[in-house]
């Protein structure tokens, strides 16, 4: 593996809303809303994270979701499904939305949640069952996640979201888990932080997987721990689902001045 980059860990709580929440959380909504569903879906979530967030003043999240919030020319199903949230000076964890996007096209919706924050599991005692549509049940596990999206049969979607508090650990363990997802022919969506191009080459020719990169800002002569942008790694599923609302995907970095990119394994 080569050299990781330089990077500040993504923290769940502090940094909600920001440009990173964007770009996962339109990709998530644009594939839930694409993808082929039955009557029951079965969504796997490895770092769920606290359920909602506060957005405070001066917070990252005015540099992400604020910016479509207060942008009409921003309009799109992201912005529509955040939109109630922000008004409250809220932000919903990843789960809320994709579990609302789900419940509006399959009879029950099943997730299946995990975090090792004790902080987060603290969260989860003080009830999130209002945050959700009816027919959407929930089962949070204080454990390690990448261990449930593996353990877990048959799962409609897993979505890989680690903190990245142990950078080297969770790089590799991103990749593994991937890896073996994509072996099992599970679809998937994995999120990483990008401030230097190495890991991304890399994570894409070792799982032999496709990303779909923003950038909202240039890398400059050598490593830095600012963060330049993020992507979503894909599995073959995932990414031609994508590919037939890619014009509808590549919106909101437009609107906001991104740069996208779609990184493929080399032939």
């Amino acid at each position: 593996m080569p050299g990781l980059d330089s990077m500040s860990p993504y923290n769940h709580s502090r940094k909600a809303g920001n440009e990173g929440d964007v770009w996962k959380h339109s990709v998530l909504l644009a594939v839930a809303g694409t993808m082929p569903v039955g009557e029951q879906v079965l969504y796997v979530e490895s770092h769920s994270g606290a359920p909602m967030h506060r957005l405070a003043d001066g917070g990252e999240w005015q540099r992400g979701v604020g910016r479509v919030a207060t942008s009409s020319a921003c309009a799109s199903e992201y912005r529509s499904a955040v939109l109630p949230w922000v008004r409250r000076h809220e932000y919903p964890a990843s789960w809320v939305l994709v579990a609302s996007q789900f419940a509006g096209r399959a009879k029950s919706v099943r997730l299946n949640l995990a975090d090792t924050s004790d902080e987060v599991a603290l969260a989860w005692q003080q009830g999130n069952a209002s945050l959700l549509p009816e027919n959407v049940r929930m089962e949070f596990e204080q454990s390690d996640g990448f261990e449930l999206a593996i353990r877990v049969e048959r799962p409609t979607l897993v979505f890989l979201d680690p903190p990245f508090a142990d950078r080297e650990r969770e790089w590799q363990l991103l990749a593994g888990t991937c890896m073996h997802l994509r072996d099992k022919g599970v679809p998937f969506c994995a999120w990483y932080p990008y401030s230097w191009h190495t890991f991304p080459d890399w994570i894409v020719e070792t799982t032999r997987c496709e990303t779909w990169e923003v950038l909202w800002a240039q890398c400059g002569s050598k490593p830095s721990q600012n963060l330049k942008g993020c992507g979503m790694l894909v599995s073959d599923e995932v990414s031609s689902w994508m590919r037939t609302v890619r014009s509808s995907i590549a919106h909101l970095p437009t609107c906001l001045g991104w740069e996208l990119r779609i990184r493929r394994p080399t032939k």
